[in-house]
């Protein structure tokens, strides 16, 4: 019995009935019968007809497991970029809800400030130090009388 993998599946009526056995390393090759199991014997013919014919025709015979491997790795693949996109989705997610927290403390300290300075526009030079602290109203209206004269 060969070592390459046989898949066997049922044909249809429209088909003929039977089953059908196909080899995927070896591209092309395939048999057919009755019974799974005379498809099963039937296509040990066809893998030795087809390595017979490819080795002839100087063509390189596939090693038994070759698509197996490859879809193994094509899966591997995949998974590693599906864990890839989805760390990206939750690091985007954590700069859109830090975004929205600073949004958010921005239009309280708007609100607050304009309050504080009894609803003036000029609250983001007027009522904040370097520090962010709001300042006292003495020292407010001095920058805001310094920065009409400047």
């Amino acid at each position: 019995m060969s070592e390459y993998e046989v898949l066997i599946m049922p044909l249809s009526e429209d088909d003929g009935g039977g089953y059908v056995a196909v080899v995927p390393d070896l591209i092309g090759c395939f048999s057919d019968g009755e019974t799974r199991e005379e498809a099963a014997c039937n296509v040990e013919g066809a893998i030795t007809e087809w390595i017979a014919t490819n080795v002839n025709a100087g063509r390189k015979v596939p090693e038994p497991g070759l698509v197996r491997t490859q879809v193994g790795e094509s899966e591997n693949r995949t998974a590693q970029l599906i864990k890839d996109q989805q760390e990206l989705i939750e690091s985007q997610q954590e700069i859109i809800e830090g975004l929205y927290r600073q949004v958010k403390d921005a239009k309280i300290s708007q609100n607050a400030a304009q309050l504080y300075l009894g609803g003036s526009q000029e609250w983001t030079e007027l009522s904040r130090t370097h520090t962010g602290r709001l300042l006292p109203l003495e020292e407010r209206r001095s920058a805001k009388t310094s920065k009409l004269t400047a």
